[in-house]
């Protein structure tokens, strides 16, 4: 079925924002309002599973012993070894044994089908029936988180297998163009030829980024010890999910396998089931993000250097959603697979001592319908739903991990953003037995700001613990285990769905009596309505226009303790803000101080070794003095007797001349020829 866009908007405008359904108090909303929603909704506890995985090779080989396991179906046992932190500060009665119930457990034997089946199926069925739903998980690095969403080829995970099941039931439904896309939070607008045109472009442009030869052969590498049979068995539950799927022709399996492949076939049909209640038509759009160091980056913008940081926003409702996010339109599973594969080319990895391929980010891949119905009030009306798929980076210490530099400060980040995950659910836990109810700190961190809506009763949450088996993480696993057990007790409230509900209910219940009751009134007989009757009706007017300014009044509260909230965190984080610079002063005054201290010590230190060089060298000075004069002394002898000696000498050869010849003696000549 084919929806054209030109059907609500004659004028040709870009965008038409398609109106939502609307209450009336008629017979007929009623109705329908009682076939979806017999009985009113109950509140339940969100489902928590655990998934414990194998050893390692490298594990083994370095001597480590596995001390977590699966016991039983909804018990992991932890025990605690003997080099662990937690045996070494247990004191003198140390307990051995901790034993933590979840929704369900699995150990490493349960494949990724049967873990989908049992886990996910219920989420699934809700989706397709209009709910919004989250599933994540949570553990420490290396302990089974991605490959258990995204899986490889030989054992698709998650994400895979939901697709490739969601488009075998939804096939029939989906337009034959792209006419509708979601907005905001749960907003939908109507696109023109040239915004289509657009979006095809842009989806090409993604897809064309895809080898098809390296997406086919996508962790094959990691996986060579698969066989052959294995992979085709895969391809074949995943092809079982095709509507024209027929197992009886198309397969020839051994029994266990036609057990898992006939399960396949009937999480179809439910899903189909589930499809066939569904009106209208719809498309389906994608978008993948990353939370890198509380910055939020799209994954489905192709060029890296170029990505812009994007922004939380609130709708008018409140919805937190991405703001900016590329959402790109899907009308099969093999193409919202490969956009997940261009997702994940662009996350943050990089390699640690517990992880070669360790994410730095959170990255959430939501998928949403676009539903496009008829009303008989509006016309054509539209409903907006998601699935998002979170695989929330591990967990680690650096100790551990051996991270330095950028990669201790993201595990900085990594950290602090699941503490404040664990704060959410822990305040959520205690405030539903609590009396004094405290504030939620979703706003301490994005991950928990977006996600706030499915924790307060807006939809399904589903969280899977991912242990590692390995002693050498016994610690960091042993806390990952005792916080999502207490998850498991978290109870997602959805009572103000319920009294809504029941409100809309009892109103529409009236109104259709009184409508029946003068409906039965005769024209002749409408003027002879008794006295008791009027003022029934006159009763029932005024308590629905009570029930109204109830309603009312109730909005104006919530809008007035929400200014309030504001207002008061406005407030906190002044006081919080002035403290912290009155005490950055404090701190700049006493490091003035200090450093004024140490300068004149220093000087002082400096004085004196300048005043003990200054009287060495005057010393040395005074000393060579009295050397040069004790020079000068010798050197004036010296020449006074080289002056009487030669004096001497000359008066000794003058004596030596004769007097009679006037010639010179021989001794003379002698003395001459010396000289």
């Amino acid at each position: 079925m084919s929806f054209s866009p030109l059907d609500n908007h004659q004028n040709g405008s870009p965008i038409v924002n398609l109106p939502r359904v609307t209450m009336c108090l008629d017979k007929e909303f009623q109705d329908e309002f009682k076939e979806e929603f017999p009985d009113p909704p109950k509140n339940e506890n969100m489902k928590v599973y655990a998934r414990v995985r194998p050893m390692l090779q490298k594990e083994e080989d370095e001597g480590y012993r596995d001390c977590i396991a699966a016991i039983d179906d909804e018990t992991v046992r932890a025990v605690v070894p003997a080099n662990s932190v937690k045996f070494k500060n247990s004191g003198l009665n140390p307990q051995d044994v901790y034993d933590f119930k979840y929704s369900q457990a699995f150990g490493p034997d349960i494949g990724q089908f049967v873990f989908f089946e049992n886990t996910i199926m219920d989420a699934m069925l809700g989706y397709i029936e209009g709910q919004n739903c989250l599933i994540f998980n949570y553990g420490i690095t290396n302990s089974g988180k991605t490959y258990t969403l995204q899986g490889n080829e030989a054992n698709p995970g998650i994400i895979p297998l939901a697709m490739h099941l969601f488009f075998g039931c939804i096939e029939k439904q989906l337009m034959d163009d792209i006419c509708v896309k979601p907005d905001k939070f749960s907003d939908i607008v109507v696109l023109n030829d040239t915004q289509r045109a657009q979006e095809y472009r842009l989806k090409e442009e993604l897809l064309r980024m895809v080898d098809h030869d390296s997406f086919n052969k996508t962790s094959a590498s990691d996986t060579s010890v698969v066989g052959k049979a294995s992979k085709s068995f895969s391809q074949i539950l995943c092809d079982c999910f095709r509507d024209d799927f027929n197992y009886q022709t198309e397969t020839t399996l051994p029994p266990d396998e036609m057990i898992a492949a006939q399960s396949a076939l009937y999480m179809r049909e439910l899903g189909k089931k589930s499809v066939d209640e569904q009106p209208g038509t719809c498309n389906i759009w994608v978008s993948f993000i990353e939370i890198y160091n509380e910055y939020i980056y799209d994954l489905l913008q192709p060029n890296i250097t170029q990505r812009q940081k994007l922004s939380l926003a609130e709708d008018q409702n409140g919805d937190v959603y991405v703001k900016g996010a590329r959402e790109i339109s899907v009308s099969n599973s093999t193409e919202a697979i490969k956009l997940a594969y261009v997702g994940r080319k662009n996350l943050r990895i990089a390699a640690t001592k517990l992880n070669y391929q360790s994410s730095r980010s959170h990255c959430i891949f939501t998928v949403k319908i676009a539903r496009v119905f008829d009303d008989e009030e509006h016309g054509k009306s539209g409903r907006v739903n998601r699935i998002s798929f979170c695989d929330l980076a591990g967990s680690e210490r650096a100790n551990k991990s051996q991270t330095s530099g950028m990669r201790l400060k993201e595990a900085g980040y990594i950290n602090t953003s699941l503490m404040v995950l664990g704060r959410c659910l822990d305040q959520l836990r205690r405030n539903q037995t609590a009396k004094d109810k405290k504030m939620i700190p979703f706003r301490e961190s994005k991950l928990t700001r977006l996600f706030s809506n499915h924790f307060l009763g807006k939809g399904k949450a589903v969280m899977i613990a991912n242990a590692s088996p390995c002693e050498y993480t016994f610690d960091e696993t042993l806390n990952v285990l005792r916080f999502s057990a207490l998850a498991k007790d978290l109870t997602i409230s959805d009572s103000y769905i319920s009294t809504a509900q029941s409100s809309i209910l009892d109103i529409c219940s009236q109104w259709h009596k009184s409508k029946n009751r003068v409906s039965d009134v005769s024209a002749d007989q409408s003027y002879d309505l008794d006295s008791s009757f009027a003022e029934e009706l006159e009763k029932r007017d005024e308590m629905i226009e009570k029930l109204v300014d109830v309603a009312e009044s109730l909005k104006k509260n919530l809008e007035q303790e929400k200014k309030e909230k504001i207002e008061l965190e406005f407030k906190i984080r002044q006081e919080v803000g002035n403290d912290y610079a009155a005490y950055s002063d404090e701190l700049l005054d006493e490091q003035k101080k200090i450093f004024e201290r140490q300068i004149e010590s220093l000087r002082e230190i400096y004085k004196q070794r300048f005043d003990a060089m200054k009287e060495t060298y005057e010393k040395k000075i005074h000393d060579l003095q009295e050397e040069l004069n004790e020079s000068d002394d010798s050197f004036e002898n010296s020449i006074s007797e080289i002056n009487k000696t030669f004096d001497k000498i000359e008066e000794e050869s003058l004596i030596s001349f004769s007097p009679a010849v006037g010639q010179p003696s021989k001794q003379g000549i002698l003395f001459q020829s010396e000289l």
